[in-house]
Order: structure tokens, then sequence, then C-alpha cells
């Protein structure tokens, strides 16, 4: 038994989501405020009997505009259920397959307040019709979350509640104030039969992502001594009973010690002297050892053990510390509770990479993952260990303006398509599912290069503005790029690639210009019609692209770093009209300098002397592709304002374009600041 899908409606980071998942275990990465930590707590709110879930308006979606009134709707279908357990809570079907949802929302008074108020409107007219439309408004908005909604569980069938007209059918149409009969609403066709939680036959771990384990460990009742407890159950009594018969002869051994009881009558002395003998208080001094199991118990700890000496936890590292968490969490999660045993054991594990190194993060990830008899669902930041997940088994989480979009990588894709991917995904190119938007580029020098440049001349620092550049090592393009899809992540991706064109007399590179050519004509079919990837390509090569805009730059660095012994004939040929002679020695200059090398000195003599470049047209074109998403849009004032005060134009003058600027990149972010003032202002009309 698993969980085969997840959906969620209204509830905070996410709008309307469906998460396919997998048997085993589910990898969730994202940015950060994507949601991954209120991803578990729907999970929890679903499946956890010992939750115990609060809400409050900020419970609810981010993208609603009216949230009084609406629904949060958390789903799941199970696979598999196993037919030798009493399973009726979940009343599978013939498949063996169940549906099982929580539902919060307003109470059945409330629900058909708003249907009476809907069929009001719908037989008045004119002023009195107004009237009305008042009334409900205001009577919508004395909704008290806290005291007028109901949390209900269902199981067999629920609405299509991620559908927007269906949701409106059920629920209701906040917009156009229309609201069905709670009859509809209330019906087992639309939201199933009603029972309660599955806390009998499911068991549900939550490992949260910062652990003290030390406090974890020590505090009274903590989750350790209560597996000691459980497990001490099937301890014989007669056991039990030398135990306590050991702690009698002690306590009695204790109270005959001379020091012990010299020390009582002293303070009855004290107290004598203090009061007199008519307020006096007898004392006595007892002592006691513990006479049961559960006092016995509450002082077991778990200690640290070096050889054959033991010491306490807070000696131990943090990183090590945290491995003993885990594990005692999953043992936790193994152990039956009271008499009934669980059909499906579902571990949460918020970044278990805290304190862990890269190799123990892998190993971990790996022992995890090797549990069978768990479902897990674990989020991450760590590339090395989403470099050991599975893409198949991975989620990705994309942050929009107001909600979250949930991306399944490996959707439509085929078997060989998936293992090829997995493979290449390393922990160098992994930053491709953490990023809002993804550069592919064929080596090193663009990859050292493009974010300097970008950086110096429009105050761009890609890092801040969740743009990854990835070396793609001349190949692979379309293998990686196909990641970004309507099925699959829904991020910008840009592909720079060189066409290779023959620069030599002799046509010395005329196979590599042809098999260049046909390889970017091969991927700009294959994403034509793919709005999130984009391909853009140069003439020649990146260097010959960059450095013959920047001739004098190179010169000035080839002359400070002393790279070649003479540079009169250098120069020359830099300076050449002739292109194939020009060309052929900027290839020579990066061969020899490495193209690696070359460009990360260039990167540091121009942040260092903050020196414009000049930036190729083709990456322009990119960049500009990859800032025509929407999640940039907050951005493109605060660019302007960047440049415009770095050139020492008086802001209004440039948006107003009262001069002329020959910057295909600026012009782009001011035709995009009047589009979006414009439509701001057409909202505020609205």
């Amino acid at each position: 038994m698993y969980i085969k899908e997840l959906k969620i409606c209204n509830y905070k980071n996410f709008y309307r989501e469906k998460i396919e998942i997998t048997p085993n275990i589910n990898t969730i990465i994202g940015e950060n405020g994507t949601g991954k930590t209120n991803l578990f707590y729907a999970l929890r709110i679903l499946l956890d009997g010992n939750y115990r879930a609060y809400f409050n308006e900020d419970s609810f979606s981010y993208e609603l505009n009216a949230i009084k009134g609406n629904w949060i709707i958390i789903s799941c279908v199970f696979k598999e259920i196993e037919e030798d357990f009493n399973t009726l809570v979940l009343n599978p079907d013939e498949n063996r397959n169940a549906v099982y949802s929580f539902i919060f929302r307003p109470k059945k008074e409330i629900r058909m307040k708003l249907f009476e108020y809907s069929e009001k409107i719908k037989e008045t007219t004119g002023e009195e019709k107004e009237e009305i439309v008042c009334e409900l408004k205001s009577y919508i908005e004395k909704i008290d979350i806290k005291n007028d909604y109901e949390m209900i569980r269902t199981v067999d069938t629920i609405f299509n509640f991620l559908d927007e007209n269906e949701y409106k059918a059920i629920v209701g149409d906040f917009k156009n104030l229309v609201f069905p009969d709670s009859d509809i609403q209330d019906d087992k066709k639309n939201i199933g039969n009603r029972v309660n939680d599955v806390n009998d036959i499911i068991n549900v771990t939550y490992i949260p992502a910062i652990r003290d384990v030390n406090n974890e460990l020590t505090h009274d009742n903590n989750f350790f001594i209560k597996m000691v407890k459980e497990i001490s159950k099937d301890i014989k009594e007669e056991k039990w009973s030398e135990i306590f018969e050991k702690f009698n002869d002690i306590n009695d051994e204790l109270n005959n010690i001379d020091e012990f009881n010299n020390f009582i009558k002293e303070i009855e002395n004290v107290i004598n002297d203090t009061v007199g003998d008519v307020y006096n208080s007898n004392v006595s001094f007892d002592i006691n050892m513990p006479i049961n199991t559960d006092n016995i118990i509450k002082y077991f700890s778990l200690k640290g053990k070096n050889e054959e000496k033991s010491f306490n936890l807070s000696n131990n590292s943090l990183g090590e510390n945290n491995v003993v968490y885990l594990a005692l969490k999953l043992k936790e999660s193994q152990m039956e509770r009271g008499h009934t045993k669980k059909f499906l054991n579902i571990i949460l594990i918020e970044e278990p990479e805290a304190h862990l190194h890269k190799h123990l993060q892998q190993s971990l990830f790996e022992g995890i993952k090797n549990n069978k008899n768990y479902q897990i669902f674990l989020s991450t930041h760590s590339v090395h260990i989403s470099e050991s997940a599975d893409i198949k088994s991975t989620i990705v989480l994309g942050k929009k303006d107001k909600y979250t979009e949930i991306y399944i990588p490996s959707r439509g894709l085929q078997e060989e398509e998936i293992k090829k991917i997995t493979r290449f995904l390393d922990v160098t190119r992994l930053p491709i599912l953490f990023a809002k938007n993804v550069i592919l580029v064929e080596g090193d020098a663009e990859l050292i290069l493009i974010p300097v440049m970008l950086k110096i001349k429009y105050g761009i620092d890609i890092n801040k503005y969740g743009i990854s550049i990835i070396s793609m090592d001349s190949c692979f393009f379309d293998l990686i790029a196909v990641l970004f899809d309507d099925l699959r992540i829904k991020k910008k991706c840009a592909i720079l690639t060189d066409l290779d064109k023959d620069y030599t007399k002799e046509g010395k590179y005329k196979r590599r210009e042809r098999l260049s050519f046909v390889r970017v004509k091969r991927m700009e079919k294959k994403f034509n019609d793919n709005r999130w990837v984009k391909v853009y390509s140069n003439d020649y090569t990146f260097e010959i692209e960059f450095y013959r805009e920047n001739i004098d730059i190179l010169k000035t660095l080839l002359d400070r770093k002393k790279y070649f012994k003479t540079i009169d004939k250098m120069n020359n040929e830099l300076n050449s009209q002739q292109e194939s002679i020009q060309y052929n020695r900027i290839i020579k200059i990066c061969d020899k300098a490495g193209k690696g090398w070359l460009a990360m000195d260039l990167a540091e003599y121009i942040q260092k002397e903050k020196v414009e470049v000049k930036i190729p047209d083709y990456i322009i074109d990119a960049i500009i592709f990859i800032f025509s998403d929407s999640n940039y849009d907050n951005c493109i004032q605060r660019l302007l304002k960047i440049y415009s005060s770095n050139n020492d134009i008086n802001f209004d003058d440039l948006i107003s374009k009262k001069i002329v600027i020959n910057d295909k990149f600026i012009n782009f972010l001011i035709d995009r600041y009047e589009e979006i003032r414009k439509n701001d202002i057409t909202e505020v009309i609205k």
C-alpha cells in the first residue's frame, strides 16, 4: 500500500496542484520559500491523526483574492491496498485503490446562508439587488475562520476540485456571488462518504529540519523514552520484581547511613531553635529509588561510546548527533503502536543534510533509500543528496508570484531518456533543478565571463536573480533541455551554442561547421513549439565572438599578464582587417593560454578595473528571453535605476526615451517597465 497521487487546493503556497508520487522515496527540491515545509504539513493534515492542525486566514492560498468562504482540500489516492487486513476505513475498490480526502470548509449553516443570498440575488433587480449584494459581501467578510469552519474526512470519491469550473459549481463562484445548495456540497457523489482519520492504519513520522538532538532526547517524556516504554511492555513481570527488590535493599542501606541521619537531626534542631516546641514540625530523610517501571525508564538516556567509554551526546559533533537522531526516528517509525498493525509507514524528512559533509550526506541518503518498508518524502537543498536521487522520484517546486507550481521532471519521458538525464545531472549541473531559470553554455569561458559581464554592465548578479549558468561541455544540450516543458519544469532555458563557422581560407573547419549547423538546426526544430526553451547561436565560437568585440581589452590583458615573450606580431594580427588572420590569432591565444585560464584572468581584470565590455548580441537575446519571465517584473525598475545611476542618466529621461539608448537589453527593460506600469493602472481603474 502506498500513496500514488496527492492533490492540494487552496492550502498556503499551493493553489491547484497535483503531485505524482513514487512508492519508495520522493526527493523534494526547490528554492527557499517554495513551500517544501508546507507540503509536509499538508501530508500531515491529511494522514497524521496525531497532528493537530490549526487554521487561520494565513492557511489559505496566497493566490485567493477572497479567502473567507473558500475551501481547503487535500486528497490522495492509495494504490495496492492489501487484501489481508481490515481496511474498511478506506473502502478500496475492486482494483484495491482508494481515495481519501480532508476538507476544511464553512459549516452547513454558513453554506446554507450563502445559497439563500445567492438565490435572492437571482430573483431581484435594481437597487434591491445591489442591497442584497452588499449584504452578502458583508456576511462573507464576517465569516470567522476559527469558529465558522469544520473539518471533515471522506473516502470513495471527490469532485475534481483542481478544475476551476467544477470548484465553482460545488464550492461557489465568489466573483459572481453564485453559491450552490448545501445539499449538493454534502452529496456523496461530490465529496464521498465521511470517515474518521486513518491513524489506526497509517503511521506518519515527521523529522523537522532544525534539530536540537540533546533537547529532543532529554526533555520529559521524549520520544526515545516512549520507545523504551513500548519495548519494556514485553519484559516479564518477574524480571521487574527482581529489579524492584534490589532497589528496596538499596533504599534500606541508604537510610542506615549515619551521615544522612545526623544531617536530619541538625535540621530538626534548627527548626526547634527558630519556632520553638509549639510550632515544631518533625521531618525525616526518605530515600526512594524507583519502584515502578515508568520511574525507572525516565532515568534512561542514550550516550555516545568510544571504545569502552561512554559519554554524553553533547560531546558528539552536530553531524554525528543528527545521524543518531535520524536512526532513532527511523526505528520509531517501524515500531507498532498499540495493538494495531500499521499498513503504511510514512516518513517526512526535512533537510537531512544539516551538519553532514558530502560523503556522509550521500551515504545517509543511500541508506534511507534502501529502506523498503517506508514511503519516504525527503526535502533537501543539497546538490549531493539530489545527485544520488533518481530523476523519476524527484519533485521540483517552482515559485511563482503568489503560489508554487509542482513539476515532475520525468513526466512523459522515455526510460532511456530518464537514465541518460540521471547520469548526466552530476553535482555541477544539478543547479538546473534548483534555479528560477537556466542558461546552458558550451564551455568554461562562457561560464566564467557571462556573470561578470552582466554584473558590470547591467548590475545583474545572476545568483540574486536565481539564474544558473551550466556548462554542458559542448554536448547534450537537447538531452537536458527536454526537462523544460509544459509537462515537466515550467522554467525558461536558454541554450547558447556555437555554429563553428569556418573562418580559414583553406576550409580547414568545414566539417565542424557542417556538423554544428546540423546540430543547431535540429535543436531549433525540436524546441520550435516549446515556449520554455530557446536556442541562441553565434556565427563562430564564443571566444571569437567575444574577443573580436573587445580586442583592445584583450591586448591590454595580454600586455599586463605577459603570456608571450613578444606581442608585436600578435597585436598586428589582432588588429588585422582580414577576419581569417584576426580570428586565427584569437584561437591561438586561447589555445596557448587555455580558454578557461584566459577567461579567469580577463574576469579578474574587468572586475578590478570596472571595465565595461561589449556583450555579443546572441547573449543579449538570451538574457532578454530569461528576463521576459514575469517573476522578474518587480526587478525591472531596479535594474533601470542601476543602469541610469551607473551612466549618469536621469531615470525619468531614460524611461521616457528622451535620450537615445543603443542597447537592446535596456530598451527591452524600458518597454517592459511601461507594459507593467500600464497593467497596474488598468488594474487600479478596474
